[in-house]
């Protein structure tokens, strides 16, 4: 049965803790922590049991689609990469872009994790 809890949501410049996406991991999934970036707007929603749910809220509050990125999170102890990778992903999207970020770029970065989160989950679970 999925968890029936309020989505976290979080408008550039407000940010979110490290220790906060462990505790959200922790309630819906154990290990990750799924979102959706709206890259126009600098919104971030978190915390669902699918993207889609994110990208409905989203689009009904006027994101357009093109704009949305499904992020998969997984809050380990790689502090170092969660540190550097949130560095890229405000700079792409609040900054002057110094890394030469683009959406396709980051979506590939972070389709990683996802890949990781799952074939993690899918151990556990086995």
């Amino acid at each position: 049965m999925p968890l029936q809890t309020c989505m976290r949501r979080i408008a550039a410049p407000d940010t979110i803790s490290l220790d906060e996406i462990r505790v959200l991991a922790d309630v819906r999934f154990g290990d990750m922590i799924k979102g959706v970036v709206d890259l126009d707007r600098g919104i971030l929603l978190l915390d669902a049991d699918l993207h889609a749910d994110q990208e409905a809220e989203l689009l009904a509050d006027g994101s357009a689609q093109a704009n949305l990125w499904g992020i998969n999170l997984v809050p380990v102890a790689r502090l170092r990469e969660i540190a550097r990778a949130r560095e890229v992903v405000v700079d792409f999207l609040a900054g002057s872009n110094e890394y030469g970020s683009t959406g396709p770029s980051l979506q590939k970065y972070f389709d990683y994790f996802a890949f990781t989160a799952r074939r993690t989950h899918l151990a556990k679970t086995n």
